[in-house]
């Protein structure tokens, strides 16, 4: 990540809301310390029409290449949209100074660190069933894939292996019996067996009728 953190201002140097606005700051580290790198005057551009202000905001944006993180106090709506839309950290500071940049940017590098350790777990999640040491015995834990991306459905992560795979046994960890699955059963002639694991999630055994 570039070591850029462009700050809002008002004219009595205290952080702002963009609408407040008196100058943006971009900050650069060279070496061990923080330094002006750009000053954008910033007075009355908030103050138009909608169209406007978005304008306004994409030359402050291209003004800023390199820079993917500002800090002010609380930001909102439009503003934010944009900005987030950016690519943007979006971050809140009350009040300024260079030693809490660097506090600020350690605290982002770590946070941006899990998430893309999470995100890195994710990735090696099953989305599918995988046959386990038995041949023709599957598992799949949708209830930890589900938990971890709410971006898949059990329809669309367990229909299609029911529609391509031969399988002898299939254990599905779920949170709860899917509003589909009975009906699915019945119309495939699949049996089934139900264990509740704990107070929060249920182990489905499926095996064909022989």
């Amino acid at each position: 990540m570039n070591k850029r953190i462009a700050v809002i201002f008002d004219e009595h140097g205290r952080t702002a809301r963009f609408q407040e606005a008196d100058k943006l700051v971009l900050y650069s580290k060279a070496e061990k310390e923080w330094k002006v790198e750009k000053k954008i005057e910033l007075k009355n551009t908030f103050t138009e029409d909608m169209q406007t202000v978005r304008k306004n905001l994409e030359k402050i944006i291209t003004e800023l290449s390199g820079c993917n993180i500002i800090v002010g106090k609380a930001m909102n709506g439009l503003i934010y949209q944009v900005f987030d839309n950016a690519g943007y950290i979006i971050s809140e500071l009350v009040e300024f100074s260079t030693f809490i940049l660097e506090e600020l940017y350690q605290e982002i590098i770590q946070e941006m660190f899990y998430i893309q350790t999470e995100q890195e777990k994710v990735k090696k999640i099953p989305k599918t069933p995988i046959e386990t040491e038995e041949k023709g015995s599957y598992f799949f834990d949708f209830s930890l894939l589900k938990n971890s991306d709410t971006s898949y459905s059990s329809k669309s992560t367990i229909i299609p292996f029911l529609n391509s795979t031969i399988f002898n046994k299939l254990e599905i960890i779920c949170d709860h019996i899917m509003p589909w699955f009975e009906a699915e059963m019945y119309k495939r002639k699949l049996i089934y067996t139900i264990n509740k694991i704990d107070n929060e999630k249920v182990s489905i055994v499926i095996t064909p009728i022989l």
